[in-house]
């Protein structure tokens, strides 16, 4: 006869769940993309960002509770600007009344890659000490107020040593990083690391300049890749707690963020369709988060339709069409990364490696994944085409302006993260080849960081070790900056690498917890 083990019988034991804490590679990712992002914040002058200065003017105006302003039409034609471009620009102007000292105008370095940012030395910004107000003209007022309320805020804020815009600067990168972060604790909890692999591509340098300046396209991507992370984790994996949570949240930061981010919202919600389980749509936390969402959704495509203005004349979509397809190599290589404004690209081999990459995975899953998932991933790249198209046809094409990768940036991300998620559904083991996915990825974010900070250190034609060179440098100095940003890689590599045997177990992590159903019952 047995000893007694003190365990119920095999007839009467039922697997409850794992007991123990997942694997923290999440919070070792975010904290990377966290130093990722606050070097970024300081790694070019104020202004350096596209249209930082009429996104300042706005967040200094929200700050201070001013979400609507005067109409004004300062624009007029000449000086390179079609009579076209004066009208749209002229319906979208508004006038606020701002603090002096959060004034911003477009610095004397702008135009002029090949030269170092040194002249912004010599003309600094207002000091803190200013009084008074100002009136403040600016075109960006066709997102909602929410994001620049929270830079402006920030802005105002007394804060010895640091000036307001980069305080404004430093928010928006907590906010973007804590989505990253989010990001990865939702791919991270699979078992495997192609999902995080897929937010680590999604998280591009791009992703990580925008999310650090003043505007609302960085905080749309991250949130963008929050999202999608959050969403395909609830479809390709069972229940789990804050799950809801943060499709919640990062969805309706991106249905409020502009009206790029409430069209991606749209977009991604539409690619997954395909994968929807409607057994699972009755769950308590899907019904709370869908509600949430929904509800950002309607303000956010309200406030947009209500700030858009679109150009008069005729709409040819074909033309559109054919002018985005055109477009598509530089529209992927600005989502990548091209920096300032638009002045500052990464040598070709980065766009090859960071592409080559996304193709790789893309092929892979397309080959192994099933069908729905196939659907899915050619509905992401239906929706980015068809954006573009809408994009140009109702207000670029007919005013003569070019679109920005910026504005698909939302919509792209969800590819690389879908991906990684496909590529573990199909049950692709990672080893080694997601390491070398992590050591490829950092390489290209130090790269970018790199050739950001020598184009104001030195201009694109000064000597590619600038260090000892730079005519301008962030506080602290080039080197501490860079010192933080081999830390940031660092992190994020270390979350890529091997998993363990204990989380290679797809089941959840920590040890069985086993339950007597008839010992609880007493």
């Amino acid at each position: 006869m047995s000893e007694s083990t003190g365990l119920p019988t095999p007839s009467r034991q039922v697997v409850v769940g794992r007991g123990g804490a997942p694997p923290l590679r999440w919070a070792v990712a975010g904290a990377g993309y966290a130093l990722l992002a606050l070097v970024w914040v300081f790694a070019s002058p104020f202004g350096a960002a596209p249209d930082e200065p009429a996104h300042t003017v706005r967040a200094a105006a929200a700050g201070g509770g001013q979400w609507q302003g005067g109409l004004v039409a300062p624009y007029q034609r000449g000086h390179g600007q079609t009579q076209a471009e004066a009208d749209l620009l002229n319906q979208q102007a508004q006038q606020f009344t701002i603090p002096a000292d959060l004034a911003a105008t477009d610095p004397c370095f702008v135009g002029r890659p090949d030269q170092s940012a040194a002249c912004a030395r010599a003309t600094p910004p207002p000091p803190a000490t200013v009084t008074g107000t100002v009136k403040a003209t600016t075109y960006e007022t066709t997102a909602p107020p929410g994001i620049y309320t929270v830079a402006g805020v920030a802005m105002r804020l007394p804060v010895p040593g640091v000036a307001p815009g980069y305080l404004g600067r430093l928010v928006l990168a907590v906010v973007s990083a804590l989505l990253l972060a989010g990001a990865a604790w939702a791919a991270g909890g699979r078992g495997s690391l192609w999902p995080l692999a897929g937010v680590a591509l999604a998280a591009s340098p791009m992703v990580l300049f925008l999310g650090a300046a003043v505007g609302t396209a960085g905080i749309a991507s991250a949130a963008a890749i929050c999202f999608m992370s959050g969403v395909l984790a609830f479809w390709f994996g069972p229940p789990r707690r804050g799950l809801a949570l943060v499709i919640g949240v990062s969805g309706a930061i991106l249905a409020l963020s502009s009206a790029a981010g409430a069209l991606a919202i749209v977009a991604l919600v539409g690619a997954v369709l395909p994968l929807v389980q409607p057994r699972r749509l009755t769950e308590s936390g899907a019904v709370l988060a869908s509600a949430v969402v929904t509800g950002a959704l309607v303000a956010g495509v309200a406030l947009a339709l209500d700030r858009r203005p679109l150009p008069a004349g005729p709409v040819d979509l074909f033309a559109a069409a054919s002018t985005a397809l055109q477009a598509a190599p530089r529209l992927l290589q600005e989502a990548a990364g091209v920096f300032g404004r638009s002045d500052v690209p990464l040598p070709l081999f980065a766009y090859a490696i960071w592409g080559g990459m996304l193709v790789i995975g893309l092929s892979t899953a397309l080959v192994l994944g099933r069908w729905r998932d196939r659907m899915a991933m050619a509905l992401v790249a239906v929706a980015a085409a068809a954006a573009a198209t809408v994009a140009y046809g109702f207000i670029l094409s007919p005013v003569g302006w070019d679109l920005r990768g910026s504005f698909l940036l939302p919509i792209l991300v969800g590819l690389p993260v879908l991906t990684g998620f496909v590529l573990h559904a199909a049950g692709v083991r990672s080893r080694a080849d997601v390491l070398l996915i992590g050591i490829a990825v950092v390489g290209v974010q130090l790269l970018a960081l790199w050739e950001n900070a020598r184009r104001y250190a030195v201009g694109t034609g000064g000597p590619l070790n600038f260090l000892d060179a730079a005519r301008w440098s962030p506080p602290g100095g080039w080197m501490l900056w860079m010192v933080l940003a081999a830390a940031g890689g660092a992190l994020v590599l270390l979350a890529m690498l091997p998993l363990s045997r204990r989380e290679s177990d797809e089941e959840g992590w920590g040890p069985l917890v086993v339950v007597d159903p008839i010992t609880v019952g007493r």
